[in-house]
Order: structure tokens, then sequence, then C-alpha cells
């Protein structure tokens, strides 16, 4: 109802509102009329009075129950973005992402489309923390988040996954093509540069990459499994790299 009102816009909706109600009491006095046998007088201004009064008050009334249907609507809205967005890196929130790529590779499977999945790892940002404080740490997600809309496409799934940790998945994507994108985010980070407080912050990432064939069964669980693995190896190799899951390393 509230989705219908809010097409309809406020106006529009007072107008319908104010119609029906002029309506239906032109109605209920017809029927009143006729029940009471009414003589031609009575009935006249019976007649307006059952038309001026809805015209006068409805569209009073509707206005206000309009307003605040909207803005409850508005506010229920605000409510669904705050819970699916992360409030500093303006990326997905992790049930959000859940929620989206579950439905993303239960089509992929169907069409048997190829799909990867990233899971990214801020290297040191413990320290980070430590050395500049928790805002400068803040700071860097923030960062981090719009390097990330920036290179990503409006397909793709971006999330912050927890802490530092964050997820992306590349539908419709080859091997080569996630690789290319890994290249680029690793480029990306290396070079951007966060100031606070005068200090000059530098940062670097692990990335573990799980790519997926259009023959795989996985659900979601074993593609987060499968990523995090491989960004397990990423960080054993020294950080700031890319490696990608091997199903016989596993």
């Amino acid at each position: 109802m509230i989705e219908r009102i809010s097409k309809l816009g406020r106006t529009k909706t007072v107008i319908i509102v104010t119609a029906f109600s002029t309506i239906f009491s032109l109605l209920i006095t017809a029927i009143a009329m006729i029940i009471v046998n009414a003589n031609e007088k009575m009935a006249f201004i019976s007649y307006i009075i059952a038309t001026l009064v809805p015209l006068i008050v409805a569209p009073i009334v509707a206005f206000v129950l309009v307003t605040a249907l909207l803005k409850l609507h508005e506010l229920e809205q605000e409510m669904r973005e705050l819970a699916s967005v992360d409030y500093l890196t303006k990326l997905l929130s992790r049930r959000a992402w859940i929620t989206q790529t579950d439905k993303y590779i239960r089509l992929a499977m169907r069409n048997k489309s190829n799909y990867s999945i990233l899971m990214i790892d801020l290297d040191d940002f413990k320290e980070i923390n430590d050395r500049f404080g928790h805002l400068a740490g803040d700071k860097v997600l923030v960062e981090f988040g719009k390097t990330v809309n920036e290179l990503c496409r409006s397909s793709d799934f971006a999330a912050r996954f927890g802490g530092e940790e964050f997820i992306i998945l590349l539908p419709d994507t080859t091997p080569q093509q996630a690789q290319q994108f890994t290249d680029r985010l690793h480029n990306a980070i290396n070079n951007m540069v966060v100031v606070h407080d005068n200090d000059t912050i530098n940062l670097t990432i692990s990335i573990g990459l799980s790519v997926q064939a259009t023959d795989e069964l996985c659900t979601i669980d074993m593609l987060i499994s499968q990523s995090d693995q491989a960004l397990y190896q990423a960080k054993q190799q020294g950080k700031n790299c890319t490696c990608t899951f091997r199903p016989h390393l596993a």
C-alpha cells in the first residue's frame, strides 16, 4: 500500500481519496433519502452537505495521513539501506552480500556463467591502528572503500566482510579477467596515500581468488571457504599479492 502511495505521490493520492470520499458520501446520502422518502428540498440540502463536507474534510485528513505514511516509508527505506550498506566504506554489509550473491550464484548455475570471488585483507591493519590511531584506521577504510567502488562495475558485488576483510564477487568473469582485476586493485591500493594529522599512511592488500567454472556446483559457504584458503596462502607468501585457490592444495 505504501509503495503504491509513494508511486502516486502526495497530491494525486489526496485527490483520489477526496473523490472517493465524496462519491461514497453521496451514495450513502442517496440511500438514506430513499429510505426516509425525503422531499425534494430536503434531498437537495442533504446532497449539498454530502458534497461539501468530504470536499473540505477529506483533503485535510488525507494530507496528514499520506504525509505520515510517506515519512514512514522513507524511514523504512533508510533503515533497509543502513542494514545493507557498511557506514564507513559504503560497500555492502556482510548479510546483504550473502543474500544478493546467493541469488546470483543460483542464476549463474542455470545460465552456466563464470564468476570469481575475491577475499581481501588489508595488510598490517592492526599496526596502522596502533601507530596512527583508530581514526586513521577508519580513514584508511573509507579510502579503500572509495577505491573499490571506483574499480568495480555496477554488476559487481563488493562488501565489507568484517573488520579489515572484504569480499567481492565478479559476475561473468573469466580467470584471466579476474586476475587482471586483482592486478588493477593491487596497483590502485599501492598508489593510494592516506594523510592523517600530517602522517602519510601507505597500504597493501592480500587477495585470495576463487574462480568458478560453468560446470562447478558450489554453495556460498564453499566459495567463501575457498577464497579464504587462498587468502591464507597469500599471507604466507609475504602479503601484498594474490593467490588463486587450487583444489589439490586445499
